[in-house]
């Protein structure tokens, strides 16, 4: 294919993001409800993810205080390392009681597939602190939605390349963080 034309099928797959991330909206609006209640009473928003879903994670985590005036620590991310790291279960956790969950506080898991192990031990960790966790996943009924309260799936379909979580899925999770903290 020529180049123009790999741009053009590119462009036309990232058009359906928007669209899967309206059909997620009840879910969405649903979470975030939970998540201001949580942070209206002292809790702290914190983000989980590992590769791509975890950069984004920071990224948005690390724009609230300047756009939202949010004070330090109202805001986190706990990422793995290295994409090599998605598999370590065991940072996750270390990380998240390094931070001294609380009830009050919301584990937001990112993961475009609902699977990654990093995900998922923040979910369980939320869970055993009685934290709020929401899984936010690119498939419905995921591993990490069924350690959620809150599942937010936004169903991008394949990717233009397959095993790729960095295009749509990547995408789609942009958004729906910007609408979390935004709106939170």
């Amino acid at each position: 294919r020529s180049t123009r034309d790999l741009v053009r099928l590119l462009n036309d797959e990232d058009t359906t993001v928007p669209a899967a991330g309206a059909d997620a909206g009840d879910a969405l609006a649903a979470a975030i409800d939970a998540v201001v209640d949580r942070m209206r009473r002292g809790g702290r928003l914190v983000y989980a993810g590992a590769g791509t879903s975890g950069a984004l994670a920071a990224l948005d985590a690390a724009e609230c205080g300047s756009t939202f005036g949010s004070p330090p620590g109202e805001v986190l991310a706990v990422v793995a390392d290295q994409d090599a790291d998605e598999d370590d279960r065991a940072a996750a956790t270390n990380a998240l009681h390094g931070l001294t969950l609380r009830p009050e506080d919301c584990v937001v898991a990112v993961s475009a597939s609902g699977s990654t192990p990093f995900a998922l031990a923040a979910l369980e960790v939320a869970r055993d602190v009685g934290a709020l966790g929401v899984a936010v996943a690119c498939v419905p009924d995921s591993r990490a939605a069924s350690l959620a309260q809150h599942e937010v799936a936004v169903v991008v379909g394949p990717e233009v390349i397959a095993g790729s979580t960095r295009l749509k899925a990547g995408t789609a999770q942009k958004l729906v963080l910007n609408t979390i903290s935004t709106v939170t």
